[in-house]
């Protein structure tokens, strides 16, 4: 007997879990979320294609997993295990022409980020081609 693993919200500021049962994914990789259980540290999302092969199977602290390799156009399913329960399979699709997005780990947005002070939005070479072209508002940078 396999004891389910409660994904029914009960607070309004509780995430819906998805991607939904019968979701068609926006792009590839999709992401992964749920409602977090009471006393569960760590989960186990473990996502298969449509021939049953297993193609992401990772453990994580939080109720959030973002995969960073994309998946083929096709149909999937994934499953959410902890503490010896599990929430059941929900289905989904990446569909043809579906776009890939990597996103970033924060290590890599904190690396692109200057070394250099002050930072500001601009780097020094891009400075006089704004000021040429906005003369009026010099001053006001200046007070």
């Amino acid at each position: 007997m396999t004891l389910l693993l409660p994904q029914e919200r009960t607070r309004a500021d509780e995430v819906f879990p998805g991607p939904p049962d019968g979701a068609v994914a926006a792009f590839t990789p999709p992401s992964y979320w749920w409602v977090a259980v009471d006393g569960v540290e760590r989960y186990r999302v473990v996502v298969e294609d449509a021939s049953g092969r297993s193609v992401l199977d990772e453990e994580v602290a939080g109720n959030l997993l973002v995969p960073r390799t994309p998946l083929p156009p096709g149909a999937y399913r994934w499953n959410l295990y902890a503490d010896d329960r599990e929430r059941g399979w929900w289905s989904f699709t990446i569909p043809s022409g579906a776009p890939e997005r990597i996103v970033p780990t924060a290590a890599e947005i904190f690396a692109c980020i200057p070394g250099r002070h002050p930072r500001h939005i601009y780097d020094p070479q891009d400075l006089p081609p704004l000021v040429a072209a906005h003369p009026e508002r010099v001053a006001a940078l200046r007070r």
